[in-house]
Order: C-alpha cells, then structure tokens, then sequence
C-alpha cells in the first residue's frame, strides 16, 4: 500500500489545475492594477495589489521548485486574494465606478479556496512533490 502511494508525485494530475489558476490569478492582479491607476482609487489599495502580484510569482516559483513551503504560502495566499476582492469591492462601492468583482465571483473563489485547501491539507500527491 505505502508503495503504491510513493509513485504518486510530480506535477500532474489535479495540480495542473492548481498551477494553471496561479498563472490565472496573475493576469488578475495585473488588472487590477491597472484598474486602480485608470480609476485613481487609493494608493494603499494600489501597494496591496502590487504586494499580492508579487506574492503571486513567489508562490508560482515554489510550485515549480516542488519547495515543501508551497502548500501552507499557496493557501495563505488564496486567503490573502480573498480579502483582497472584499477590499476591492468595498472601495470601489464607495466611489462611482462599477467594474469590479461582483459577489458571485467572491463566491465562487471562496469555494476555490475551500477545495484547494483541503486538496493541498489532504492530497497525496501533494505531500510526495513538495518535499525539497
């Protein structure tokens, strides 16, 4: 049994998905920062974003070097997205603008961040790539 969970390791499987949302994530930050220049909204809002842009390419290399510190900076940072679009939203709700994410789309990245979490708490294949 315990040799048949060894084999199961690298990046493949459902963690394609996971890697393919962190590059996706990315796209997303990217506009928004440019949505909170074009807007002009509040330079603390502005840092955040590039902060969390940048925790984003950190964390996409700790998935590609397999680095054991991958899962726990993979979840904190979905958690740390999450608040983001809530900031997002609340700043925005109190200027005149409209073009930001909507409470379906906090909703369903919550519930992204709820299956990640537990597939990075409880994959197996997770436990056998991230180990360098």
């Amino acid at each position: 049994m315990e040799n048949e969970k060894s084999h199961i390791k690298g990046l493949s499987g459902w963690l394609i998905l996971i890697g393919i949302s962190l590059f996706g994530v990315a796209f997303n930050m990217i506009s928004n920062i440019a949505y909170t220049i074009q807007f002009k909204l509040s330079l603390i809002i502005l840092i955040f974003a590039i902060l969390l842009f940048l925790a984003n390419i950190y964390v996409i290399v700790l998935f590609f070097k397999k680095s054991k510190n991958f899962p726990k900076y993979f979840i904190a940072f979905l958690l740390f997205v999450l608040v983001w679009m809530v900031v997002l939203v609340l700043s925005v709700l109190s200027s005149s603008t409209t073009a930001v994410p909507g409470f379906d789309q906090i909703i369903s990245f919550f519930i992204w961040t709820l299956i990640a979490n537990s597939y990075m708490k409880k994959s197996i294949r997770v436990k056998n790539t991230f180990i360098e």
